[in-house]
């Protein structure tokens, strides 16, 4: 009898198995994310780096330290020279105290997701839905892909029905730990008939059994990777175009937060951030004709101060103003940005040492109000002096603070707690370039 495959079913219908979240560093990628881990709290997450490999991201034999068991013996064995060289003999054995190094296999991210996976799976009532169980690997590009899933990147073709459809078989180590992991597992024999119809479905030739015994490595309908990436760090390590394929992919643009209001704040003087990141945008993409390098708005973290969400000084100059220098504009036309005029009244390209003081070494606060004023950007201060009449009353001017709230345009697929902004900005890889 045919049985509607599982991932037809609320919440997975509008889900992919694998996504992408891209776009330019800031964007809030992560913070989609970490909505799915707000609602599933069992996801598993990961980071790619340049070191990251297979043993990293499946697993690998390790010396661990263990107690050992209570009727454990260890053999004793001596050397002993003979006229070819020595030779071992077992002198006795003895009961070991204390810590002992052992070599076990340590499961990794990818094994951990899938055993919980396949568990959710055989504990699913005949009448119901699996839990599902979320992989979340961030900065996808900046690993090696292609070395990092190995022959992994099979399981990735999915059938209609959710399953892998071209599964693959499991090495020695990580066979005898899936057996010994799943042997436990037991389904409802109405399960495990409906789990071998969609294997059989998927033309798997693989078998409930199969899975249990490690035999056969298959993505089940309830295992859903999801990644970001930085479109800034795409030339660290190109994905080929057969692994692009294999995932959906999500932009994510840079937008405007209005209930966020960041304020830039030197030197008593506040600056709208979104009117920076949009005027400096344009300067990005006339430079390098590319949306890479863009600044998303949660690009560098903000900081409450007097209920206003406030990048200082400081922060922007060695967060913001060192990533344009050094990362888009030192090798790219950099009179697009950092041409102005200075205090001096001398107009010529500022390098980034030319925002510190000659003779202190401090920050120079006037040179980055300077630049900013290249950008043709005012203080909220002086467009409230120009626009109050010179014989109205003046009031004291404030911060329009809003409260700070989750993202406006994040994605309802899951109901999920909503998160703060600034764990939008955390989770993007903080106030970083990596965002």
């Amino acid at each position: 009898m045919q049985t509607a495959p599982w991932n037809e079913f609320p919440p997975f219908e509008p889900f992919s198995y694998q996504r992408i979240y891209y776009g330019a560093p800031g964007t809030g990628k992560s913070y989609r994310t970490n909505e799915i881990a707000a609602a599933f709290p069992d996801t598993i997450r990961t980071t790619f780096h340049p070191d990251s490999d297979y043993a990293s991201f499946v697993g690998s034999y390790k010396p661990t330290m263990r107690m050992p068991k209570p009727d454990e013996k260890t053999e004793i064995w001596t050397l002993k020279p003979t006229v070819t060289g020595s030779t071992r003999i077992q002198e006795g054995e003895h009961i070991p105290k204390g810590v002992r190094i052992a070599y076990e296999f340590v499961p990794q991210a990818f094994t951990d997701a899938y055993v919980q996976a396949w568990e959710k799976l055989a504990k699913t009532p005949a009448d119901g839905k699996p839990d599902a169980q979320f992989l979340v690997i961030e900065e996808i590009n900046r690993g090696n892909c292609a070395q990092v899933f190995g022959d992994l990147f099979q399981l990735l073709d999915r059938h209609d029905n959710g399953f892998s459809q071209y599964p693959i078989n499991a090495d020695a180590d990580l066979r005898a730990h899936l057996e010994k992991r799943l042997s436990s597992a037991t389904a409802d024999p109405a399960i495990v008939a409906r789990i071998d119809l969609m294997l059989a479905e998927a033309k798997t030739k693989a078998t409930w059994e199969d899975i249990r015994k490690g035999n056969k490595l298959v993505l089940p309908p309830n295992l859903f990777i999801w990644a970001t990436m930085n479109t800034s760090d795409q030339s660290l390590f190109p994905m080929d175009s057969a692994f692009k394929r294999r995932w959906d992919w999500k932009y994510v643009p840079i937008t405007e937060h209005k209930e966020e209001n960041y304020k830039i704040e030197i030197d008593g003087a506040t600056y709208d951030w979104w009117l920076f990141v949009k005027a400096i945008n344009e300067r990005i993409f006339g430079a390098t004709e590319s949306e890479d390098k863009k600044l998303g708005y949660f690009f560098v973290k903000a900081e409450k101060k007097d209920g206003v969400n406030v990048i200082d000084a400081e922060r922007f100059l060695n967060k913001v103003v060192f990533y344009l220098w050094n990362d888009v504009f030192k090798n790219s036309e950099p009179e697009k940005a950092f041409k102005f005029t200075r205090p001096d009244k001398k107009e010529s390209i500022a390098t980034f040492q030319d925002f510190f003081n000659e003779e202190t070494g401090e920050r120079d606060d006037a040179m980055l109000k300077a630049f900013l004023a290249g950008l043709e950007l005012d203080s909220e201060e002086s467009k409230s002096t120009e626009s109050t009449p010179p014989d109205a009353a003046t009031d004291e001017t404030g911060l329009d603070g809003s409260p700070s709230g989750a993202l406006a345009d994040a994605p309802t697929a899951v109901d999920a707690p909503a998160a703060s902004a600034t764990d939008a900005t955390e989770a993007d890889g903080g106030d970083t370039a990596n965002a």
